[in-house]
């Protein structure tokens, strides 16, 4: 008995103890679940701080997205990896590091791409397009921006759309094409307003800006340069800022007013100095060694052109060498040294001819037209499916309808077979019964009928009894004589 016991014990304290085990383990998986929740929504947070260090500080931006993807990488965590990798590609471009750039977007797109995350690959895309333009390959830059509004209408993505339509203005407006530039830039423009966003409107108004600039339309441009830099000002977006100072100096430096032209150059440069941002600094360098020319200051002239050049050989801006070089050129030219201005006038040449060659630019037509009918078919495909979807749900209802009233009617048909089955029942019960009844009043009758006779033939015998009773019962006879 006592071993019986003990072995009832035991049972109880193992499984006791097996679900303890059960329970802490359950609370460890628990406490990691919440631990693997805080810390990805702390990337997450760090993300968007990053991302709001592209126009200011890029340097800083690409320190915290390495640490980011650090963090992600020895959790696990694909969506901020992929933010991660987006932002530093973002930094590389402002830093004039436009193949580390590519680099960083492409291992985001298809990291994207792999965990079906079709919003953040779309916005790749766009991003993507802006190295490959800085480094004068439109052709690559276009096909990324139809990926990313082919990718923002399947996923009703207006911002990413409007962020690429801009894009595309810009690969127009750097291939001279102005008057699509300046519909794809009004329209970006709108998009972005229509959704509340203003802030994208400095650059916007300023690209327009250029093209009046150089339609020499100073009336325009100058109303699109200072909206362009109240709202830097407001927004206190410093690249912006640059950007628009620059091109007001730009705008006086083609009315020939040199002064303010030079006013707002060295502006724009302390300003963009403080940003560390590269594409602008350089278009900045390339207006101030123009203005130098102009005052006749040929020194300071080649110094800022050559500075230029230097520049945008080592982040392989073809516009910029293209445009450094040609001013070198003239400038050597002007200083009857003939080697280094044929020099620097070859390379120039080089770099227009593989920006703005007419191969080039019928290549970014037809693709255009390639675009337009794969969005075509896109759009056809989709009012097909939609129909097919429609007639579908018809079908579906119709033959749920049909289904139905068959249950119904099936349901009905069976009801009405059993209620003649039980009327049936009920009619052969109602005979029955009523037999019955007919039997048992017969039985009854011939009762009264066996009764009545019976009454009537012991009645006498019963009477003369009673009559021969009757003396000894009043006492009319003697004892002797009952005897």
């Amino acid at each position: 008995m006592k071993s019986q016991h003990q072995k009832w014990v035991s049972t109880i304290a193992i499984l006791f103890f097996l679900t303890y085990i059960v329970s802490c383990s359950n609370s460890d998986t628990v406490g990691n679940k919440n631990k693997f929740a805080i810390d990805t929504a702390t990337i997450n947070k760090m993300n968007v701080q990053a991302n709001g260090l592209w126009s200011s500080l890029p340097d800083s931006m690409i320190t915290m997205s390495k640490r980011i993807l650090a963090k992600c990488d020895s959790l696990g965590y694909t969506a901020g990896k992929i933010d991660a990798l987006r932002n530093l590609g973002i930094g590389y471009y402002e830093k004039g590091k436009y193949n580390e750039s590519i680099q960083y977007y492409n291992n985001s797109a298809k990291l994207a791409l792999e965990a079906g995350d079709l919003e953040r690959e779309a916005k790749i895309h766009s991003n993507l397009a802006m190295p490959y333009i800085a480094l004068g390959k439109h052709k690559d830059a276009l096909a990324e921006l139809n990926k990313a509004i082919v990718g923002a209408e399947k996923n009703n993505l207006p911002l990413v759309k409007a962020h690429a339509t801009h894009n595309i203005g810009m690969v127009y407006h750097y291939q001279h094409m102005e008057d699509s530039a300046i519909s794809y830039y009004t329209r970006s423009q709108y998009q972005y307003e229509k959704l509340g966003d203003t802030s994208r409107s400095t650059f916007i108004l300023g690209n327009i800006g250029h093209i009046f600039l150089k339609k020499n339309d100073f009336k325009r441009a100058e109303d699109c340069y200072l909206q362009s830099l109240k709202l830097a000002e407001i927004q206190k977006n410093y690249k912006a800022i640059g950007n628009a100072q620059q091109s007001l100096g730009a705008l006086f430096l083609q009315k020939r007013d040199l002064k303010n032209a030079l006013y707002y150059f060295i502006e724009a440069k302390r300003t963009l100095e403080s940003t560390g941002e590269k594409t602008e600094y350089l278009r900045l360098l390339d207006n101030l060694s123009e203005a130098y020319l102009e005052v006749r200051d040929t020194a300071t002239a080649i110094r800022y052109a050559n500075e230029c050049y230097n520049l945008a050989l080592l982040s392989g801006q073809l516009y910029y060498l293209q445009s450094s070089a040609k001013r070198l050129s003239e400038l050597f030219e002007g200083k009857n040294n003939v080697i280094q201005s044929l020099e620097f006038y070859k390379i120039y040449k080089d770099a227009s001819d593989s920006l703005y060659s007419k191969d080039n630019k019928e290549q970014l037509v037809r693709q255009e037209e390639e675009f337009r009918f794969k969005k075509q078919q896109l759009d056809m495909e989709a009012a097909y499916n939609a129909k097919v979807w429609r007639r579908n749900y018809f079908l579906a209802i119709a033959f749920v309808l049909i289904f139905s009233m068959s249950v119904i009617g099936g349901l009905l048909l069976r009801n009405i077979r059993q209620t003649r089955k039980n009327n049936k029942i009920l009619k052969s019960t109602n005979a029955f019964i009523e037999e019955q009844i007919i039997l048992l009043e017969e039985s009854d009758r011939s009762k009264k009928s066996l009764i009545s006779i019976i009454a009537h033939d012991i009645r006498s015998p019963i009477n003369s009894l009673h009559y021969i009773l009757k003396p000894f019962k009043d006492g009319l006879i003697s004892e002797a004589q009952t005897k």
